[in-house]
């Protein structure tokens, strides 16, 4: 654990309430340097940016983009459903 972290942590698990850190020397911390409070959380919601999709397939994501769904033809009727698909059995004739 950063010593940074485990730093306000000590602070924060005080048993004590007068000895505790306040919530206004929390934010002052070096652990939020970097972070605005000025901006509340939905607002940092509506305007963040997407993640990053890379375009390169990682690992055995190759055979998930490189897949193709097989089409199914669905009978049109209850008769067709019960008899059998005669388009999925012309569709097989016809790949033979």
């Amino acid at each position: 654990m950063n010593t940074t972290l485990r730093d306000l942590l000590n602070k924060i698990f005080v048993p004590d309430p007068e000895m505790r850190i306040s919530l206004d020397d929390i934010k002052n911390h070096a652990v939020f340097k970097d972070f605005d409070f000025t901006y509340d959380m939905r607002d940092r919601f509506i305007y963040a940016s997407a993640p990053y999709i890379p375009s390169e397939a990682i690992y055995n994501e190759q055979a998930d983009r490189e897949s193709k769904e097989e089409v199914v033809i669905k009978p049109k009727n209850i008769l067709a459903a019960l008899m059998g698909n005669p388009m999925n059995d012309l569709n097989a004739k016809q790949t033979e």
